[in-house]
């Protein structure tokens, strides 16, 4: 917190020798530094990063309240803008801290009068162009604001213990759409479900438990269930995660790791996570620019995944040169708009049927749910799912 006064002549900090905004920042650049050096915790290196907020305190508002929010107000735009960083406060934040916090109160309200629901987008397995699977993404349909983003209101109930009552909710909803479409499908053929975990979710000590009896309750074996977190998620908590990843394996349940080649931390890790399933992302599989850095980056990540006898997952498939380049690569799984948009639970059936009657007919029609690939491939594996 910085003090000043509103003349901006004379500035200091409560006996601390900063005297202006910009020696506040030079300490948040500092402390930044320090907590960036890696820790070592049993025998490991783990590198973390911190976020600062800072906020200006003008001597004529004596409330200490709005200054605490105003400062976490500014926490918040910081982490909002990646890992390692510090803000200074301003008061558009201010406004932005209203609406995010309008946005919360309207959500509690959204899960108790069914505004929110899950959609499925699927999975399918390249070489023989079958859906293998769906991953659950939750939609909000505000009944003014339209249909909210995820990625507006999902960050907003992390900070809030609101993510709680969001994540029992899409495990309820995905395991109860996954026992039903189970049930008519070819029990060899059984399509799994993957399910996002926030890093407050994953890292909940009641998350076991929840999970045990959301699968018992819905009737759906653990082996049609992954849970998918992101490479920040996972590394928030090493130890804790390695933990929960083990128990989970335990169960039956697989982990996918979202968002792979975006994150910074070390290889080694993922050979200590060792989750079943590595999902591109998209910015390598249809990059703002093609080029050949490009392709060579979406060959090596292919290929790491394969050595380490990963399934490989490319998200965001959006063209039939795309996915011939994912085939060519021997690529396992992949999703995207080529294929489908996430569907309601109440089309799933009939996107399955889709699938299996293309397979079954073995023709050469395009069809907006799984596109037909004409020329077979060989650089291929076998591996569930």
């Amino acid at each position: 917190l910085i003090q000043c006064p509103r003349d901006d002549r004379q500035m200091f900090f409560g006996g601390s020798g900063l005297t202006r905004p910009a020696d506040a920042e030079a300490v948040a650049k500092r402390l930044l530094e320090v907590l960036a050096e890696p820790f070592v915790v049993a025998g490991e290196n783990l590198t973390q990063h911190a976020s600062i907020g800072v906020v200006a305190w003008d001597r004529v508002r004596e409330n200490s309240t709005e200054l605490i929010q105003d400062a976490d107000a500014a926490l918040y735009e910081a982490k909002r803008a990646g890992k390692g960083r510090y803000v200074l406060f301003t008061p558009s934040m201010r406004q932005r801290a209203v609406s995010s916090y309008s946005i919360v109160q309207e959500l509690e309200q959204a899960l108790q009068s069914d505004e929110i629901s899950m959609s499925y987008q699927p999975i399918v397995k390249l070489a023989e162009n079958k859906v293998v699977g769906f991953e659950a993404l939750m939609r909000w349909a505000h009944p003014e604001r339209g249909q909210v983003p995820p990625d507006v209101f999902i960050p907003l109930a992390e900070r809030s213990d609101l993510i709680f009552g969001l994540g029992s909710f899409a495990l309820r909803e995905a395991i109860s759409a996954a026992r039903a479409w189970s049930r008519s499908a070819d029990p060899s053929n059984r399509p799994y479900v993957t399910v996002n975990c926030s890093a407050r979710q994953f890292h909940d000590p009641n998350l076991l438990s929840v999970i045990e009896e959301t699968l018992t309750a819905g009737g759906l074996e653990p082996s049609l269930l992954f849970l998918e977190i992101t490479e920040s998620v996972a590394l928030a908590d090493i130890v804790g995660t390695t933990s929960m990843i083990e128990h989970l394996d335990h169960l039956g349940i697989g982990i996918a790791l979202d968002d792979f080649g975006t994150g910074y931390s070390s290889l080694s890790y993922l050979a200590l996570l060792r989750p079943k399933i590595i999902k591109i992302d998209k910015s390598f599989v249809s990059p703002a620019r093609e080029s050949l850095y490009s392709d060579k980056l979406l060959e090596a990540i292919v290929s790491l995944g394969q050595k380490l006898d990963m399934i490989v997952l490319a998200e965001g498939i959006e063209t039939q040169v795309q996915l011939d380049r994912l085939l060519d690569l021997g690529c396992d799984l992949g999703q995207g708009y080529l294929f489908s948009p996430a569907v309601p639970a109440r089309e799933v059936a009939a996107l399955l049927d889709r699938s299996s009657g293309i397979r079954a007919k073995r023709n050469t029609a395009r069809t907006p749910a799984v596109p037909r690939v004409s020329r077979p491939r060989t650089r291929l594996r076998s591996k569930r799912p």
